[in-house]
């Protein structure tokens, strides 16, 4: 499931063994210029993967803003961040995505 946002691209993947870190880096050296953001929902837990290559946002801060109101929590870098929150909060996390650059600190 792939949606567009603010400069970039959110992914919703199903996975087993928790890709989203290894398919986010490798989407995001393909296209370097873009905000990239992968989750995957384990039933107790969505995990979040950013990547930004060009280093124009920082992700790790982007994550913490966008997860931190709904019970979650994020890190990382400018360029590589992660983090998670519950699953019952998805469909609140995505309607940020629909004004995601109000996230962006």
């Amino acid at each position: 499931n792939k949606q567009e946002i603010f400069d970039g691209y959110y992914y919703q993947i199903k996975s087993e063994h928790g890709f989203a870190s290894y398919l986010s880096t490798k989407k995001s050296n393909l296209m370097r210029d873009k905000t990239l953001i992968i989750s995957y929902d384990d039933g107790k837990e969505v995990h979040l993967s950013a990547r930004r290559q060009d280093r124009k946002y920082d992700t790790g801060k982007l994550l913490k803003n966008l997860v931190e109101d709904i019970g979650g929590e994020a890190g990382g870098h400018i360029p590589a961040s992660g983090g998670r929150f519950p699953s019952e909060k998805l469909k609140e996390f995505e309607s940020k995505l629909t004004h995601v650059e109000t996230y962006l600190d």
